[in-house]
């Protein structure tokens, strides 16, 4: 049993698209102002983004310039204080000798004083010297007890 009516023609879906959509120049054709926009919009953000990064390249500039003044002025405090830490370092070794200097001094006068006591002490005048001042310092109405 098969079917008597003929089967229908279908179109090619090629042509039936193709007659439904025009093509991307007739749609521009019959209106240019999307295009115009979208094309005013692509100008306007490459120009953006070149103004964005000619910024970015002077401020990077200006960072590195910066950066050069800085490290030139912290060489400077550098060097100052090198010098400054070499005249410290002066000063105290000057300060260094003239101690050691003091302390040969003292010793000098030291065994000179010591000389000296030994001398008094082999003499005897140092007895008599503490018998002077003893009374000396005493009361006139100051009786020794025995």
């Amino acid at each position: 049993m098969t079917d008597p009516r003929p089967a229908p023609t279908e179109p090619a879906p090629a042509a039936h698209d193709a007659a439904a959509k025009p093509s991307a120049w007739s749609r521009l054709a019959e209106n240019p102002l999307p295009s115009i926009l979208a094309a005013v919009i692509v100008v306007l953000l490459g120009y953006n983004l070149t103004v964005t990064n000619d910024r970015i390249s002077d401020t990077n500039d200006r960072i590195s310039r910066l950066e050069d003044r800085m490290d030139a002025r912290f060489a400077a405090q550098e060097a100052k204080i090198a010098a400054l830490d070499a005249k410290i370092d002066a000063l105290d070794d000057k300060v260094d000798a003239k101690f050691g200097e003091l302390d040969a001094k003292i010793d000098d006068l030291n065994l000179k004083l010591t000389a000296l006591i030994v001398a008094l002490e082999t003499s005897g005048a140092i007895d008599g010297i503490v018998e002077i001042q003893v009374t000396a310092t005493q009361p006139a109405d100051y009786v020794p007890t025995p």
